[in-house]
């Protein structure tokens, strides 16, 4: 099997598993999800799929195995094909949207644990062969550094990721060399570390991934629709909990009026894989007129682009603010719950680079491994070692 990558050109598959695991229907959904969720209401381009990027990251995973095995590194053809198939599930628990959805349908269990529920319903599938691949995702596999090729602060996710959304947003900061990435990765007891040689293109990395989160995704009008795709669909759940029909004629109540469990049925998964972006602008499309003037608002203001505007703040905005902007809104919408859909406040935490026990590790020109940090100082300031929250406020314009 030949894909034609726009980013990397040819990407070719020959493992029959591999095939048969992306013909799969649980894969074949990615196709239908968009990778960064709502952000073309911001970059026009950014409409790629989860089902590229998938693709895309268990393509940087082969070109990685390739090289460490030239290094010697020893990686046995199970645990290949397991890593393979790991960077391409990785993400296969995302919903509609991507991150846009998260915590949305299941408010307690992020994409991640589903993730892992939806590989242990495949490996039942496939008779035990995605065993490794699990272990891998758990982070439980013998050989640390096969989990950390898919999941660690530069892994083969990220990669493509900042390589790909640069791509099609047109921002060029995301631009990573990631064969020089690739060709630099070595293992040192057990974990994977970088040629010091390379300090400059990791360096790089950090900056543009920081540059990405910054001024991409976590761009106002992308943080806008997503806060208020959330309030449309709190406001369809406060309407669940009300109307009797409107349990009836909602496709996902099922689904979703357990949303407070800490866990998931297998019967809620299997539901939930059902679900890509088309489901939720068709509900969207149709409560935009829907008899509830808040649905209907709601609903109708995020499929039009027209969005509240935005404040950020450096501190918590505080009642009186919000009061004052609740004063001014029509008196429709002024009730003490109803105004809470058009007039709130929230908080985006951001950090660039953890350096705790999670650091990269590279090795010097003498052998020695030791953290990044020690080579790239600027990492050590608190604007990338530690949680930056930035508070906002919004409200109709």
């Amino acid at each position: 099997m030949l894909i034609n990558d726009p980013i990397y050109g040819f990407v070719s598959v020959s493992d029959p598993l591999i095939k048969k695991v992306i013909d799969h229907p649980y894969f074949q959904r990615l196709r239908r999800i968009k990778q960064m969720g709502l952000a073309d209401l911001v970059f026009p381009g950014a409409t790629h799929s989860r089902f590229l990027h998938a693709l895309g990251s268990m393509h940087l995973a082969q070109k990685l195995i390739e090289t460490l095995q030239r290094k010697k590194v020893e990686i046995s053809s199970e645990e290949k094909r397991g890593l393979l198939l790991a960077a391409l599930l990785h993400d296969i628990g995302h919903g509609p949207f991507s991150h846009s959805s998260e915590f949305m349908f299941f408010k307690k269990i992020p994409h991640e644990k589903l993730t892992l529920k939806i590989v242990e319903l495949l490996n039942i599938e496939f008779k035990g062969k995605l065993s490794i691949t699990l272990d891998i995702l758990k982070g439980e596999y013998h050989k640390r550094f096969l989990s950390q090729i898919v999941a660690e602060q530069i892994d083969i996710d990220r990669l493509d990721y900042l390589n790909r959304d640069s791509y099609y947003t047109g921002i060029s900061q995301g631009n990573i060399d990631v064969n020089r990435i690739i060709e630099m990765t070595g293992v040192h007891d057990g974990q994977l570390v970088y040629d010091l040689k390379s300090l400059h293109t990791l360096e790089k990395f950090l900056l543009d991934r920081r540059f990405m989160i910054l001024q991409v995704y976590r761009h106002k009008t992308n943080l806008l629709a997503e806060t208020l795709l959330n309030k449309v669909w709190d406001r369809s759940q406060d309407l669940v909990s009300v109307r009797n029909k409107y349990k009836q004629e909602h496709f996902l109540y099922n689904l979703t009026h357990k949303s407070e469990l800490l866990d998931i049925s297998e019967e809620q998964l299997i539901e939930y894989l059902k679900l890509d972006d088309s489901d939720l602008f068709q509900l969207l499309k149709a409560w935009s007129n829907d008899e509830d003037k808040t649905l209907s608002t709601l609903s109708s203001n995020l499929l039009n682009r027209k969005l509240p505007k935005i404040k950020f703040t450096k501190t918590e905005p505080t009642d009186d603010e919000i009061n004052e902007l609740i004063k001014r809104l029509p008196t429709c919408q002024q009730g003490e719950h109803i105004s809470s859909y058009f007039v709130f406040k929230g908080k985006i935490k951001t950090r660039a680079y953890k350096s705790d026990n999670d650091s990269v590790m590279v090795k010097n020109e003498f052998g020695k491994i030791e953290p990044l940090q020690k080579h790239a100082a600027f990492i050590k300031h608190e604007i990338f070692s530690k949680d930056q929250y930035k508070y906002f406020i919004c409200h109709p314009k």
